[in-house]
């Protein structure tokens, strides 16, 4: 009866917790260093998001992407993100997956320390209700400031970063409040990182939890 009770309730959560039982994409494996006009940067990451409730704790989906980017000026990168949602709670509303899709400016504010960049987003989602299917289109924008601390000169950083994440579909919105902790590790940070983060996301509704890691290839094109 408490699993039934349980259930229904975790349920109930996550509906209320976004417009499109969905929970947003927050883990993003950033430092505050841009990558220098003219240069490259290829990703691949992996992540996986979890609801606390009840004094339990579940996963909801896991999320495989890559990433690209290139450096527009000393101070200014945009980037391009895909990733494929596998939902692992099915039964919410009949959400069974989705695919993300990202563009992202990024600003440095104070260099190598200091930057912001806004992820505006869409999310493509796939509903089955017994042998039917729908899909539904959600929009997303989420400005990010993120800060970052050198531990060991270009072998390892920590980054700290806060963001607000506004998802949007058919006139409703939801507002999230969002945070992540990552570090870098690598024998050239220049060159490449192995980046494992965790984050944190809210609105009024549900507490989120999420982790992964990426890895990320610098490819100095700039002469």
């Amino acid at each position: 009866m408490c699993s039934h009770f349980y259930k229904l309730g975790l349920v109930a959560l996550v509906l209320l917790s976004s417009c499109a039982s969905l929970v947003p994409v927050n883990n993003h494996f950033e430092r505050a260093a841009t990558l220098g006009k003219g240069n490259a940067e290829v990703s691949g990451q992996v992540s996986r998001y979890r609801v606390s409730a009840y004094g339990r704790n579940d996963l909801t989906n896991s999320n495989y992407g890559l990433q690209a980017g290139y450096g527009i000026t000393d101070n200014f990168d945009l980037k391009l993100r895909y990733e494929q949602i596998e939902v692992a709670h099915q039964h919410v509303r009949g959400l069974q997956r989705g695919r993300y899709f990202s563009l992202i400016p990024k600003l440095s504010l104070a260099p190598d320390r200091l930057a912001a960049f806004m992820p505006v987003s869409v999310y493509d989602l796939t509903y089955r209700f017994d042998e039917r299917r729908s899909k539904r289109t959600m929009a997303s924008i989420a400005p990010h400031l993120i800060y970052t601390q050198p531990v060991w000169r270009n072998h390892v950083d920590l980054s700290l970063g806060f963001n607000a994440d506004l998802v949007m579909s058919r006139g409703a919105t939801s507002l999230f409040i969002g945070s992540q902790l990552g570090a870098g590790f690598s024998t050239d940070l220049k060159r490449w990182a192995l980046r494992p983060e965790i984050a944190y996301n809210t609105n009024a509704d549900a507490r989120l939890w999420n982790y992964g890691l990426s890895f990320q290839w610098t490819i100095p094109l700039r002469k």
